[in-house]
Parts: structure tokens; sequence; C-alpha cells
């Protein structure tokens, strides 16, 4: 064994002089060197893919919830707009019945029914009259529906909004007294202006 193990170099020198020189392999160190230098290089390969695999997920969760955070931007603008032009058009809708009303108002005042030339004039403006008188009650429910509940500007507009509403119905086909129409009629008109400059000015018309 330890022949196998130890060698021995005897070089002859010239003046009888010997020169050993010892060289010991131990094969059992240099394999289990070998498997140590493995297993920590195995270690290292597993640490660095796990680093790497953590940083990416890392990476890839960040990555995530920005393109979440995206769509819910890109959601709200979406509903946004959907708001404001349910909004829109629901005040669209106000402004013609109310304008309709008004003018069928007048008009059933000058063609007022009183046996004259003018009897089938009238009653034709008094059903439009009508039909758009029962549409107001409707339209600005309508419209209060699509109001922010906690805007102090809306709310006070929607007093006002109410206000015309009582009034319209306070307004009759078969009203005979001229200076009442009159005053009727201008009461509504201001008020009405003054609501529709607000609204107006709230969807930027």
């Amino acid at each position: 064994m330890e022949e196998q193990q130890n060698q021995a170099v005897v070089l002859q020198q010239p003046k009888d002089s010997m020169l050993v020189v010892k060289v010991e392999q131990d094969t059992d160190l240099v394999a289990i060197g070998a498997l140590v230098v493995s297993v920590l290089a195995f270690l290292v390969t597993i640490h660095i893919v796990r680093q790497s695999t953590k940083s990416q997920i890392e990476s890839n969760k960040l990555l995530i919830e920005k393109q979440n955070e995206l769509k819910l931007a890109e959601l709200r603008i979406i509903n946004r707009k959907a708001e404001v032009d349910k909004l829109r058009d629901s005040i669209y809708e106000y402004i013609s019945v109310i304008q309709n009303f008004k003018y069928y108002y007048i008009q059933v005042f000058y063609f007022k029914e009183d046996g004259s030339f003018f009897h089938k004039e009238f009653k034709k403006f008094k059903k439009l009259f009508l039909e758009n008188k029962e549409k107001i009650g409707e339209v600005t429910y309508k419209v209060f529906l699509n109001f922010n509940p906690i805007d102090s500007n809306q709310y006070e507009l929607q007093q006002e909004m109410m206000e015309l509403l009582i009034l319209s119905n306070k307004m009759l086909s078969d009203e005979r007294d001229e200076n009442i129409i009159r005053l009727k009629n201008d009461e509504f008109i201001k008020k009405f202006e003054t609501i529709l400059f607000k609204l107006r000015l709230m969807i930027q018309l």
C-alpha cells in the first residue's frame, strides 16, 4: 500500500551524492476535494437561479400591478365619459321639452278657444302644450338621476329645477287673464334662463 502511495525518484549525482525528491499523491483527498468543489458549484448555481427567479417574479409582479393600475385608470375614464354623455343627453332632452313647453304656452294663449277661425290651431297647440307639460316632470327627474348627490352646486341647481317644475304645473291651458299669463310666462322664462346657463356651464355645451 505504501508503495502505491509513495514513490521516490533517485538521481545519481557525479560526486557520489544522492538527491531524493518525494512526490505524494493522495487519491482519496483529491476525490473528496473534487466532490466538495462540485457541491459548492451546484449550491452556488441553485442560489443564483433562485435569486434570478425571485427577481423575475418581483419584476413580473410589479409589471402586473402597473398593468392593473392602467386598466383601472382606463375604466375610470370610460365610465366617467359614459356618465357625462348620459348627463348631457338628459340635459338636451330637458332643454328641448322646456323650450317647447313655453312656446306652446304662448301659442295656446294666442289661439285660445273662442269659436273663431283659429279654433283648430288652438286644439293642436293645447294638445302639444299638455304633452310637454307632462314630460317636464319626467325629464327633470331624469336629469336628477345623473346628478352627483354630494355636489353642493348641483344640489342648488336641483332646487331651482324643482321650482320651475312647480311653476309649470301652475301654468294652465285654459287661462284667460292676459296679465296672469304674461306674469307666469316671464317668471318661467327668467327661471329657465338661469337654469340653462348653469346646465351649460356644468357640461360645457
